[in-house]
């Protein structure tokens, strides 16, 4: 009589605490730890989850590879918030150490329990982080790279701009070249260029760098509405140097007629706005010599050249107003030192202390 062979069935898996003898090998909590600090915990984590997905535990399996993913998103994002540079990273070390720690533990005990139901190790575990590591230093390396880099190649730009406002234009005009040349299509480079070749008097190559920047940057609507105005008044600076001479040449007659059609035509350069170029006219014609108004010396025409000149405080004149302070009368000089008030630069502020000391000693 034969023997009647009746075959069970593998008992089911315990969703939360693993069943049978596993039939795939697991990665060590040595090796979880590894990969975890040499990389990230998300990846440790996420291994973690197959480890328990392999152990017959799906439910740790999805819980482990959802929270390894969106624990790594919101500290990321949170980290990125701080402004500093160098205390999230700091943070981030310390924290994915931690976490990483705890991946290495959480697993240790099932993991013993697997090798003790005859359960095999997942080859190439120790491999596995160094070629991760590898990948993640490469990855981290440029990132970091182009990071430093930006914000180098930012500090410099502020720097170059802080320069600009003091006047020191040598100093700043390659810096914000170097700007463009990195960093082509950013309008920062072009718009902080583009003014100092105003503030230098030099309309037409502000207007060809601006022109530039709006070619590569076509979404600069604030550049467009500036490169339009600084066109504007290049064709009103083209027209009032060609009136300048003429009216230098009025102001210089003994006709006080001439002088104040000359006056009302410099008072409508004033409606019109004036340039750098030719506010630097204007200082260059205050040395000619003009009648003097007896009964009004402070109206003078070199008073009011001046005077005129002064509404374009730019760096520019502080030199102008140095290399022609001696050549003034006692009013023109007065209206040089007021002029010498309104710029707000170091060397502005020196020149008037210097030339404040001269005249109280001549």
């Amino acid at each position: 009589m034969d023997t009647m062979q009746i075959s069970l069935p593998p008992p089911s898996a315990d969703p939360e605490r693993g069943g049978p003898p596993p039939h795939y090998p697991l990665w060590s909590p040595k090796c979880l730890l590894w990969i975890g600090i040499l990389t990230s915990f998300v990846f440790s984590g996420v291994m973690q989850g197959i480890n328990y997905g392999r152990m017959g535990q799906p439910r740790r399996r999805k819980t482990w590879i959802i929270g390894s993913v969106l624990g790594f998103l919101a500290l990321e994002t949170l980290l990125w918030i701080v402004p500093e540079v160098y205390i999230p990273l700091l943070i981030n070390l310390l924290i994915n150490t931690i976490i990483a720690v705890f991946v290495g533990i959480q697993g240790l005990r099932d993991f013993r329990a697997h090798e003790s139901a005859g359960g095999k190790r997942a080859p190439g575990g120790l491999p596995i982080a160094c070629v991760s590591a590898s990948c993640l230093i490469l990855v981290v390396l440029l990132g970091a790279g182009t990071l430093i880099g930006y914000v180098t190649n930012q500090s410099r730009l502020e720097n170059a701009i802080a320069d600009l406002d003091e006047g020191a234009y040598e100093s700043a005009k390659p810096e914000f070249q170097h700007f463009i040349r990195k960093y082509p299509d950013e309008i920062d480079g072009y718009w902080n260029l583009t003014a100092l070749h105003e503030n230098t008097g030099e309309l037409e190559l502000a207007i060809t760098s601006l022109e530039k920047g709006v070619k590569r940057c076509p979404d600069a609507a604030e550049a467009k509405s500036y490169l339009s105005s600084l066109r504007e008044t290049f064709e009103i600076e083209k027209k009032q140097l060609v009136e300048l001479a003429a009216l230098g040449d009025a102001l210089a007659m003994e006709s006080e007629s001439s002088r104040e059609t000359a006056y009302e035509a410099l008072d409508r350069f004033s409606d019109e706005g004036i340039s750098v170029k030719v506010a630097l006219e204007r200082v260059k014609l205050s040395v000619k010599p003009y009648p003097q108004l007896m009964n009004s010396p402070e109206n003078s025409p070199q008073v009011r050249l001046i005077n005129l000149a002064a509404q374009q405080y730019s760096p520019m004149s502080v030199p102008a107003i140095r290399q022609r302070f001696d050549t003034w009368t006692h009013p023109g000089k007065s209206a040089g030192l007021d002029f010498l008030a309104t710029i707000e630069t170091r060397d502005a502020a020196v020149l008037f202390v210097e030339l404040v000391k001269q005249c109280a000693t001549s």
